[in-house]
């Protein structure tokens, strides 16, 4: 009996070595695949969160080719005003003022609220498929918002374009054209301005997370600029 029941004992401890060893085995294995696994999921959650954090474009409903569109009472400027001039820095601290594309070229005036706002990057990031567009109709894109000098550069080194990104701190030309959402953030605004200086077409709204795509910027350009000449 004793026998036996050693006999028993040593299958038993060989079963336990044998599974351990496999679950080593298994355990090394699996831990190429768990970090496979997790580069996955992270590269998903980037996913996630860019897609998230992506524009939609306008409603067509609420999508205007003629005249302006605006959401909110405090808005200033009009379709066939003089677009209102104001002067600014740029990310290298030079003063630029809107007078100076005049007779020059069109302006894609674009008022975002910041370079920390992941939709206002990604509306900017759209446009650059505008680049070729632009340059045809001799449009300069420019960017306004209430960041401070480097965050404007930040902004501006984040696209291989020329844009030009301008900073109004004390937010005095969102408050002339009539942006000003609260004490520090600007409602985001799309301006089409011509180089008669004349506001031709403009999109400004309260849901900073909707707003033209290149797609409809295309349209609209093609639209109001086509038979314009400098």
């Amino acid at each position: 009996m004793n026998k036996s029941g050693d006999h028993s004992n040593i299958k038993q401890v060989s079963y336990r070595n044998t599974m351990i060893k496999n679950n080593i085995n298994i355990t090394k294995g699996s831990g190429l695949f768990a970090s496979g696994i997790r580069g996955f999921l992270t590269l998903l959650a980037c996913s996630v969160f860019i897609t998230a954090c992506s524009i939609s474009p306008v409603d067509k409903s609420n999508f205007k080719y003629e005249g302006g569109f605006a959401d909110f009472d405090d808005i200033k400027i009009a379709v066939g005003d003089q677009a209102p001039d104001f002067t600014l820095p740029d990310a290298d601290g030079k003063q630029i003022s809107l007078s100076s594309f005049k007779d020059k070229s069109h302006v894609l005036l674009v008022v975002y609220r910041g370079e920390w706002c992941p939709f206002c990057m990604s509306q900017l990031d759209s446009f650059e498929s505008l680049l070729p567009l632009l340059g045809r109709f001799d449009i300069q894109l420019v960017g306004v918002s209430p960041d401070i000098s480097n965050k404007v550069n930040k902004a501006r080194k984040k696209f291989d374009s020329d844009y030009i990104f301008l900073s109004d701190e004390n937010m005095e030309m969102i408050d002339l054209y009539g942006l000003r959402k609260n004490e520090d953030i600007p409602h985001p605004a799309t301006i089409l301005i011509n180089s008669k200086g004349e506001i031709v077409w403009f999109y400004a709204s309260s849901n900073f997370k909707v707003r033209p795509d290149a797609l409809q910027m295309r349209k609209i350009i093609g639209k109001h600029l086509r038979n314009r000449t400098i």
